[in-house]
């Protein structure tokens, strides 16, 4: 039973491993002559930037489908024409514009480099370059990263003596060198240094020292959580078996959190000692994995003899591609994970020769969403392949066809647009001139076009995985009429020229205007022209219209009054104004409502009439109106004649009007008071001091603002004032408020002295003075408990009386008190008399004490207790020790029990005092509760302990049979047995049984469940529904009290699947696969299931963790279909073994793929 019992945990260790992700690189695209590359991909365009080297350094620019746009030498880095074996220069991406940045190096001779930055500028043009480091050994190896932010992150390395050097990180805010972190490492110059920068910009450093060590040769890991203000060295990645040189390594954070490494290894242990290229995952700073990629032999013996790999992974970080050369400037291959870098597909090549020169003329990887980008140097050329390795791209809908007018928002909706991740961004091309003016994370947009168009608009989705799809809408924007403005009233003289000037308001603001004018507004328009000017022969008032033409044929007409004269003034209405009492009327500038063809606006002279209760002035031909009284309310109609020097007159009338409003009180000076301390203040009839001219006294609130120094009441509106201390002597200020039932308030400062006098000093009590025998009282310093508001305490005289036996020694203001012998014990009480100097006094009495050495401890108060049956309360000793006054005895001797219990039990512990019962007992017991100062003296307290009953669980059970086993035939039932089990709490009750049965040891998913009453064992049918493999099954039971309790263990065993063992020829697979084994674990045969989308010869071969082949299963022709062959493992012993399925086809691989399988014996 045990042996099945190991047999169903081992299970949990099984672990199947899918080694064939397939890849569909692109092919290759040639950027040109040159080497060793370095690249970057814009996050919001899809971009992709390369910098290489050819004479000079080389930027090209690439869209997103991978189109070359651009291809430019940079022409502030001419000096830089180094790469190869001296390593590179670098480029990033700034995500907050859009642009590269680089950083390239000056070789100065003698191996001897200057390393700079330059930035492009939005003109394209490219900044002065900015020298980040000067004259430095050997320094050739860099690279740079941009933050969201704009920050650029720098680091380089550089030699100190031969190879051996160190790294040094830069960080550039605004294109100013801002902080740099020196003596990173350990490092060599002929390894590399990366960075990378992730999620929330945290910085990750990776820096090479490729030492021939036993231990391995460091690959140093850094990392900043605080955008490079400080660097955190992590350690070395490389693993504990990774020997001899490590290096080579590389860097790449997700934006997920998750940063992946590359790096070589001389000697690597999973390999058998053979060179390898990892993979190792990070997060948080702490190792997730580190996995070795490239198999057992693959590499080949160079010049560092370690695999040299770059890396890149999705977002998510689930999708990784590791790309690394089989040898020093040999085949460059790359392999794909999909399940986060456990397992990793097979090898695909991507160039028969690459890079060279120590690998210092590397390839290199980098990723935007599920895509993925090589660069790398082949036969003195760079190239570059991209790989999907996500979903489809998302579908574009733009929606539309969209109608609309010039001026007037569109809105533009493209939520029909779908993608089977999701959509991140929405970029319009309002005309499709090339040019995206607009960028939003939300599908619907308004656009406002200036002028009517047709034509269509373009829409870019973009996926998470960083994909995208374009797609144009037809657009119709109608131009939209202008609004015509004939401008006037006009005012004109008869038979005199007076010029009328139209304009015109346009939603097309690109929109241009002609204007016609009708001057008798017969339909008949006269001049052309925005400005023209006329003669009128009969006077009168004219109507004149103007029409306005846009360049698109708009029209739209105003008209205008011409008022034509013979020179009288001419008057229009005055606006009415109301206002409340007390708010002056606006002046009016009379000049605005006369006009006159004859005269000036300063000819005119004005008068008014009809007002009687308001004054109206006139001064300047401004009108100032105000009533005769400030507290009147009404309204009057006021006629106002303009007159011009012919004495021809005109009037019009304006009415004013003013509301009635609630005036505040006012308050008169509340004449200031002087009393002596002690003495108190007049009371003051507040009525006297308050004007209020729409409200009586009695309707007056009354209040004060807080004071420091007074209390102030205030009843019937007669306020008392008193000193908030009795002793304080001073000048302070009241503000005394009213308020009206309005809320109207008024407020007045009254002055109120306070002269000082004398005051006797004050003594605070003075706690007992105990000491025990043979010691001596501790002085007893009286200023500590004098207070006096008059006299320094140096100035107090103190004197002692009621002393019997204890003598007093007094000097100033200290006390010391001394016992008649050492032997003495009891109490006395000691008066003392404090005086000042105005002989005012003071008294207190203080009792000294005298007692033995030793007294019992106290009980301070009484605390019951309660807790749960078959519990224990741990009470802590902190806790009982405050209960407990002992001014003799430390803490931590005293000793704590109890007393008079029978059923409640004690345990002390260093920190707590335990309460517990007998078994099952539950009920309250009452019990004295002990405290022992160390010493002998104890004392007591009754305290109540209640033990809470609480039902029992039922009765712990196994499950029988079956556990492990295994069925070779399928049988047409199964009986499972268990122990039966019991409700303490109801003997003899009824116990229901649930029999699960799932296929994970987790019991995450029930295949079948049944219940059972009282019964131990369940008969199940194996019809169809079950499958063939492992299955695993458990019993839950309930009790009457609603307790229940799980099997301890669960069952187990494997049966063959309903059909037959052989070879299948039904339906075709629509891919190749290798299924997993059942049963697995197994004993001593097991299925090994395979499927074939095309016929091909296949050979399945079985091999032990050691490499060795153990069994051939078959080597022959197969057709398509799902195959089984059966593998009997006898005389072989327990451990993992691996099935290797490989399928060709005219010596081409079409298949390859890897089982891990688990015998058991």
């Amino acid at each position: 039973m045990r042996l099945h019992f190991i047999r169903a945990v081992l299970i949990l260790s099984w672990l199947c491993i899918s080694a064939a992700f397939p890849q569909s690189w692109s092919n290759e695209i040639d950027l040109g002559a040159g080497s060793t590359p370095d690249m970057d991909i814009d996050p919001v365009t899809g971009k992709i930037f390369v910098v290489y080297h050819d004479e000079g350094l080389v930027l090209v620019e690439l869209n997103a489908s991978g189109a070359i746009v651009k291809k430019e030498n940079v022409s502030v880095a001419t000096a830089d024409k180094e790469g190869g074996f001296r390593f590179g220069a670098t480029v990033a991406i700034d995500p907050t514009t859009g642009l590269p940045h680089i950083c390239f190096r000056e070789p100065l001779g003698g191996d001897f480099y200057s390393i700079h930055y330059t930035r492009k500028r939005a003109d394209g043009s490219w900044t002065g370059p900015l020298e980040i480091a000067t004259n430095l050994r050997r320094a050739y190896s860099v690279r740079m990263e941009v933050d969201s932010k704009g920050v650029v992150h720098v680091v380089h390395g550089f030699a100190t003596e031969d190879v051996f050097g160190e790294a040094m990180y830069i960080r550039i805010i605004n294109g100013a060198e801002d902080s740099f972190i020196p003596a990173l490492g350990p490092y060599r110059v002929d390894d590399r240094v990366e960075i990378a920068v992730g999620k929330d910009d945290v910085l990750n450093i990776v820096i090479n020292r490729p030492d021939d060590l036993d231990s391995g040769g460091p690959v140093s890991y850094y990392r900043s959580t605080n955008g490079g203000n400080s660097l955190n060295k992590i350690g070395s990645i490389h693993y504990g078996g990774a020997g001899g040189r490590n290096g080579n390594g590389d860097v790449f954070a997700d934006q997920s959190g998750n940063v992946h490494f590359a790096y070589g290894s001389a000697r690597d242990q999973a390999r058998n000692g053979a060179q390898s290229v990892r993979y190792a995952r990070y997060r948080d700073g702490s190792k997730v994995r580190d996995v070795a990629v490239s198999e057992q032999g693959e590499l080949r013996d160079w010049h560092q003899n370690l695999g040299v790999g770059s890396v890149a992974a999705t977002n998510d970080g689930k999708k990784i591609v590791l790309a690394y050369n089989l040898g020093d400037g040999e085949a460059l291959f790359a392999r794909l994970s999909t399940d986060e870098g456990q397992t990793w597909g097979a090898r695909q090549q991507l160039a028969s020769q690459s890079g060279g020169s120590e690998s210092r003329d590397k390839h290199v990887v980098r990723a935007a969403g599920n895509n993925f980008y090589a660069a790398y140097p082949s036969f003195g050329k760079v190239y570059l392949r991209t790989l999907r390795a996500g979903g489809a791209p998302p579908v574009a809908n733009a929606g539309g066809p969209y109608n609309g007018a010039e001026g007037s928002p569109i809105t533009f909706n493209a939520s029909a647009s779908t993608d089977d991740g999701q959509i991140v961004r929405y970029r319009w091309d309002w005309t499709s001139d090339g040019v995206f003016d607009d960028s939003t994370n939300t599908p619907q947009i308004q656009h406002t076009y200036p002028d009517d168009f047709t034509g269509q608009a373009t829409l870019e989705v973009v996926d998470n995985e960083n994909d995208r799809t374009r797609v144009k809408v037809q657009v119709t924007v109608a131009n939209v009429p202008p609004v015509a403005d004939a401008g006037g009233p006009y005012v004109a003289l008869l038979n005199q020229p007076v010029t009328l000037t139209g304009s015109a308001t346009d939603a097309g603001v690109l929109d241009t205007h002609t204007f016609r004018w009708d001057l008798n507004n017969d339909g008949t328009f006269d001049l052309d022209g925005k400005s023209v000017t006329v003669t009128f022969d009969t006077p009168g008032k004219k109507r004149v219209r103007v029409r306005a033409i846009d360049n698109n044929g708009g029209v739209s007409s105003d008209t205008a009054s011409v008022n034509v004269g013979t020179g009288a003034p001419t008057t229009t209405k005055i606006p009415n104004q109301t206002v409340a009492e007390g708010t002056p009327f606006t002046p009016i500038a009379l000049d605005n409502y006369v006009t006159d063809v004859d005269n000036t606006p300063n000819q005119i002279s004005w008068s008014a009439f009809g007002n009687t209760n308001l004054i109206v002035s006139i001064v300047n031909r401004i009108a100032t109106i105000a009533p005769a009284d400030s507290e009147w309310a009404g309204a009057e109609t006021i006629s106002f004649i303009a007159k011009d020097p012919t004495n021809k007159a005109d009037t019009t009338t304006g009415r004013f009007t003013v509301t009635a409003v609630n005036d505040p009180p006012r308050l008169s000076t509340i004449p200031a008071q002087r009393k002596g301390e002690g003495k108190p203040f007049d009371p003051i009839t507040l009525d006297d001091y308050v004007f209020d001219p729409d409200h009586r006294d009695n309707q007056i609130s009354w209040s004060t603002k807080p004071n420091a120094f007074f209390n102030v009441t205030i009843a019937n509106r007669i306020a008392t004032v008193a000193p908030a201390d009795s002793e304080w002597a001073g000048v302070s200020f009241i503000t005394f408020v009213a308020t009206d039932p309005g809320n109207a308030i008024d407020s007045v400062r009254a002055r109120f002295t306070v002269d000082p006098a004398n005051d006797p000093p004050r003594i605070a009590a003075i706690p007992e003075q105990t000491i025990k025998r043979g010691e001596t009282f501790a002085p007893l310093n009286f200023a500590d408990y004098i207070n006096d508001p008059d006299d320094p305490k140096d100035k107090l005289r103190l004197t002692a009386t009621g002393n019997r036996e204890l003598a007093v020694f007094i000097n100033g203001l200290i006390v010391t008190i001394l016992p008649p012998n050492a032997s003495w014990l009891g109490s006395e009480t000691i008066n003392f008399t404090v005086r000042d100097t105005s002989n005012a006094a003071g008294t207190v009495a203080v009792k000294f004490t005298v007692r033995d050495s030793n007294s019992p401890p106290r009980w301070q108060n009484a605390v019951n207790y309660s807790f749960n049956e078959d519990d224990t309360l741990r009470i802590p000793l902190a806790d009982l020790r405050a209960r407990v006054k002992d001014d003799e005895d430390p803490a931590n001797q005293w000793k704590f029990s109890l007393a008079g219990n029978t059923k409640i039990k004690f345990r002390n512990t260093n920190t707590t005092f335990n309460l517990f019962a007998e078994l099952d007992w539950h009920g309250v017991e009452s019990v004295q509760l002990v405290v022992d100062d160390g010493k002998g003296m104890k004392d007591s307290v009754a305290t109540q302990v209640t033990v809470v009953s609480i039902p029992d669980p039922l009765r712990a059970f196994r499950v029988l049979s079956p556990i492990g086993e295994f069925y070779s035939t399928r049988p047409a039932s199964i009986t499972f047995d268990w122990e039966d089990t019991a409700d303490p709490e109801n003997p003899g009750s009824t116990i229901n049984y649930l029999w699960l049965l799932s296929k994970n040891a987790d019991f995450s998913n029930i295949i079948k469940q049944v219940q059972l009453a009282n019964k131990s064992e369940h008969d199940l049918q194996l019809d169809n529904s079950i499958e063939g493999g492992f299955h695993f099954w458990k019993v839950i039971a309930s009790g009457a009290t609603g307790t229940f309790v799980e099997s301890s263990n669960f069952g187990s065993f494997t049966v063959p699947p309903a059909t037959s063992v052989g070879e299948t020829n039904g339906s075709i697979p629509e891919t190749f696969g290798l299924r997993p084994n059942y049963p697995n674990p197994f004993n001593p045969q097991t299925n090994v299931v395979f499927d074939l989308a095309k016929p091909g010869h296949v050979l399945v071969t079985i091999y032990g963790v050691d490499g060795k082949k153990v069994a051939t299963l078959a080597d022959r022709e197969f057709q398509a279909g799902r195959h089984t062959m059966r593998w009997e493992a006898q005389g072989l012993a327990s451990g993992t073994y691996f099935v290797e399925l490989r399928v060709t086809n005219a010596g081409k691989l079409l298949f390859e793929g890897r089982q891990k399988m688990s015998l058991l014996r």
